[in-house]
């Protein structure tokens, strides 16, 4: 059967939330690629660049649920305004001392420690919120439109970010900081929704997240989601450290094909995303668990790789992997959680997103010490046989029967 792909778009409320999430989902990759790009320039280590590479995910492990719980505790539409005030504020910041000469490593690292804690809080609350401004038979479609502005992000934003690099960096940011502002008057222009009720607002945060940890834990479908989730963020999605450094000592490209390299993957994220949002998927979870497989597959091969040519093939089919992958990681724990628990599901889904720092500073170390190519090619090893694992453990991940009395 087929469906519109701009189902939810008939609701004005998503749309300017749409509209707002994708200015700054392409600030922030085009935020990602250059500094990245940057502190290679800087420091000529890779463990630099992995620490600037986590930091922007780190507060997802500090703050996963405690971000849910806010999202479930006050109104959303206050929350998301002020984390993109404060985006744009830092993204000034950045600006002026680029201007003036003074963007040094500890800055930059302080730069998106802010940024990923506002874009943490953000993340949670936005989710759930979309949850309450569209029909639920409208959510998938929601879910996929979202992702599929994210990857076009990854298509566009370091594409852009390689061509603006060789201008300057302050032209980057001048990019960026536009980007944020639309993001904030889009935001303004969305309907405020009701405020949570009392009863949620009056428990306890503590017992908020606990309660939530519970629902989690004992629903076999939220908890082996996230746990694909975890893996393929701390075992897969930790490359970025080694992405710059592969590009410019192994394939020996400059910034422009550095950022072309990336953006394939937005390429095969886009076409993907734009397919499965005009269909109506049946197996969501077999869909999700086979596109985190085929990201681990791509990203070994590419390890093993010398030609830019193959790197740019492999790079696109991850993008496919990927955008399989997360079109359904929050459709899959939205529809089985409670709705009032909904932003703190999210957080969980954020904690297990949160992995991905830690492999990103392992990765970071490894490549320091056995090379780049390496150190992606054991850490994606490392993550098919951990996937093969959780299929066996919980064959629901494929749609097969679950086992009878098979424990959580």
């Amino acid at each position: 059967m087929r469906i519109s792909a701009f189902e939810a778009l008939s609701s004005r409320s998503f749309r300017q939330l749409w509209l707002g999430s994708g200015s700054v989902a392409f600030a922030r990759r085009i935020e990602l690629t250059a500094l990245t790009w940057l502190v290679l320039q800087l420091t000529n280590s890779a463990q630099q660049v992995a620490w600037i590479a986590g930091a922007r995910m780190l507060p997802m492990i500090v703050l996963g649920f405690a971000a849910g719980a806010l999202a479930d505790r006050y109104p959303k539409h206050r929350i998301i305004i002020t984390t993109r005030v404060v985006v744009l504020l830092a993204s000034v910041t950045m600006l002026v001392l680029l201007l003036a000469g003074r963007a040094q490593p500890w800055l930059i690292l302080a730069y998106t420690l802010v940024t990923g804690t506002a874009g943490t809080i953000e993340m949670c609350t936005l989710r759930s919120y979309i949850a309450a401004v569209v029909p639920s038979s409208a959510m998938p479609n929601a879910m996929t439109l979202q992702s599929v502005t994210f990857e076009a992000s990854g298509l566009l934003g370091p594409l852009l970010a390689g061509i603006l690099i060789p201008q300057g960096y302050h032209i980057v940011f001048a990019s960026i900081v536009a980007m944020h502002a639309l993001g904030l008057l889009f935001m303004l222009s969305v309907e405020q929704r009701p405020a949570p009720s009392s009863a949620i607002a009056e428990e306890g945060v503590v017992k908020q997240i606990v309660d939530a940890a519970r629902v989690v834990r004992a629903n076999r479908v939220i908890w082996s989601a996230l746990l694909v989730v975890t893996t393929l963020n701390f075992f897969g999605f930790s490359y970025q450290p080694v992405i710059s450094v592969i590009a410019r000592d192994v394939l020996k490209v400059g910034p422009g094909l550095y950022g072309l390299l990336e953006s394939m993957v937005g390429l095969g994220s886009l076409m993907t995303g734009l397919v499965v949002a005009s269909s109506r998927v049946v197996s969501r979870r077999r869909l999700f668990y086979l596109g985190a497989t085929l990201v681990f597959v791509t990203m070994f091969f590419f390890a093993l790789s010398t030609s830019y040519q193959v790197s740019l093939l492999l790079f696109f089919v991850s993008g496919i992997g990927a955008a399989a992958f997360s079109t359904m990681q929050f459709t899959i724990v939205m529809e089985a959680a409670p709705p009032e628990m909904s932003g703190r599901v999210v957080g969980a889904e954020m904690l297990a997103i949160g992995a991905m720092p830690l492999g990103i500073f392992l990765m970071g170390r490894l490549a320091e010490s056995w090379g780049p190519q390496t150190a992606l090619a054991v850490l994606t090893a490392c993550g098919l046989v951990i996937m093969g694992t959780l299929q066996w453990r919980y064959p629901e991940l494929l749609d097969r029967p679950t086992p009878k009395n098979q424990p959580v």
